[in-house]
This record gives C-alpha cells, sequence and structure tokens, in this order.
C-alpha cells in the first residue's frame, strides 16, 4: 500500500492549499469538540442512515468548474435530525468516503479529503441547529421541531455550498460569489426537497421501521431526476446565452471534484 503523504492533502496551489489547511483544521476542531462533549451513539438507524447516505453518494451530477451535487443530503438530514451533530458528521463522512472511492475515474486524493470534511462539517453544523432551536426526533412534526429542521437544512445549504464554491474559485480564479450564484443559488429549493425527503423517511422509519426505507425510495429517484432535469436545462441555457459549450446537471450536496468523471 503506497504511504500516505500529507502532501496528499495539498493541491499544489497556495492559494487553495491555504483554504484547504483552513477547513480541516476548523472541521477537525470542530467534530472533535463536539465529539468530546457528546460522544457518539451508533444506533441501528444511524447505521443504515449512513449505508444508504453510502451508496447513493456516487451518483453525481455536474455542474461546471469542477462543482457537482450528490444526493446524499436526504440521509445526512435524517441523522441530524434522529441522532445529533456528531452522528451526522458520520454519516455524512461516510458519504463522502464512498464518493471517493466508488467513482470509475479516482480523484485526487486533496479533493476526496476535502469532500468529506466539508460535508461532515456542514452536516456537524446542521445538528447543532437543529438541537440548538429546540428539535426533538420523537416529535418531528411540532412546530418547534419543524422551525429547527428549516434552520438545520438553511445551516447546511449555506455552510456546503459556500466551501465548495470557495474551493471551486480558487481552483479557476473565479470571484466566489459570482461563481455561487451561478452554481448554487437556485439549489436551495432541491435543498428544501432533498431535507424534505430526510424528514419523509425518518417519519416512515418511525411508523414502520426499516421497511420505511423502501418507501422513500420513489421520492428519492423523483427529486434526483428533477435535479438533473433543472440543473440540465440550466446549463443548456448558459451555454447558448454565452456561446459555450453546455455542462450536464443535477444536485444535492455539492461536491469539489474533477470535471472528467
Amino acid at each position: 500500500m503506497p504511504e500516505l503523504r500529507i502532501g496528499a492533502f495539498l493541491s499544489g496551489s497556495p492559494r487553495l492549499d491555504r483554504f484547504l489547511i483552513g477547513v480541516h483544521g476548523i472541521g477537525l476542531a470542530a467534530i472533535g469538540l463536539t465529539l468530546l462533549r457528546d460522544g457518539l451513539q451508533l444506533t441501528t438507524e444511524v447505521l443504515l442512515l449512513s449505508l444508504v447516505a453510502a451508496a447513493a453518494a456516487p451518483l453525481v451530477v455536474s455542474l461546471g468548474e469542477n462543482v457537482f451535487l450528490s444526493p446524499t443530503f436526504a440521509f445526512v438530514m435524517a441523522s441530524a435530525m434522529s441522532a445529533g451533530p456528531v452522528e451526522a458528521a458520520l454519516t455524512a463522512a461516510t458519504a463522502g468516503l464512498s464518493l471517493g472511492v466508488a467513482r470509475r475515474k479516482r480523484m485526487p486524493f486533496y479533493k476526496a479529503a476535502f469532500n468529506l470534511t466539508a460535508m461532515a462539517l456542514s452536516a456537524l453544523i446542521a445538528g447543532h441547529l437543529y438541537r440548538a432551536i429546540g428539535g426533538d426526533p420523537t416529535r418531528l412534526a411540532d412546530d418547534t421541531s419543524l422551525r429547527a429542521f428549516l434552520a438545520a437544512l438553511c445551516g447546511f445549504y449555506c455552510v456546503n455550498t459556500f466551501l465548495v464554491a470557495s474551493a471551486a474559485s480558487r481552483e479557476h480564479g473565479l470571484p466566489v460569489a459570482s461563481l455561487w450564484v451561478r452554481k448554487f443559488h437556485w439549489a436551495g429549493v432541491s435543498y428544501l426537497a432533498g431535507g424534505s425527503v430526510g424528514l419523509l423517511t425518518l417519519l416512515f422509519l418511525h411508523k414502520v421501521g426499516p421497511f420505511g426505507f423502501l418507501l422513500t425510495f420513489p421520492f428519492c429517484a423523483l427529486v434526483y431526476q428533477s435535479w438533473m432535469i433543472s440543473a440540465g436545462t440550466r446549463c443548456r441555457l448558459h451555454g447558448a446565452a454565452d456561446g459555450s459549450r453546455a455542462q450536464p446537471g443535477g444536485a444535492g450536496p455539492g461536491e469539489f471534484i474533477p470535471e472528467n468523471r
């Protein structure tokens, strides 16, 4: 097995590497402190959500500029609401690891590591927001829990898309704000749909047990296909407007991975 060196976490671009080091440092510190304070509960529900997230992670769709999206958000949100911040980070990290190793063309290690950290940090923040606002996994339909759900969803969306847009902007030398607007501002509705599927997944789990996952798969497939159609249409319109070649499209948690798949 080849030796893993510190340099494998870096891209070779000083501007991008400073950002990657900052993200890894903040992510490890935040997850470590939360783990020391709250511990980790590996329940059957968390393991099942992590397994399904890992299976869904490689189903990515391209937004151009090395920005991809993956339909794992529903299961990460379900883990955040059901178990807590650390467990949500575990589910997200499992999905990020699956994305890094399951692709036909293996991505550079620094990008796989960034995707894992960015997803885990976003999930951790979502879990903290859900708990801070009073979300209760035993009363998912309660008004307070629904407000907490929306806050956690917005937290994940803002953190995840900002981190991915920032990494891609440093790689391509583009303004992060304009890149975020072009690639992610429209995806808020998609994140809401994915989070709603996560909420539905938990409701089914609590009502009928693990069999509830089977009932949510058609909804996941519909959301994923609608994301692909929406992003594909936007990319074609963007290509027609600026004369560039249209990119394939889609949506879920943001990823920073090579354009050639």
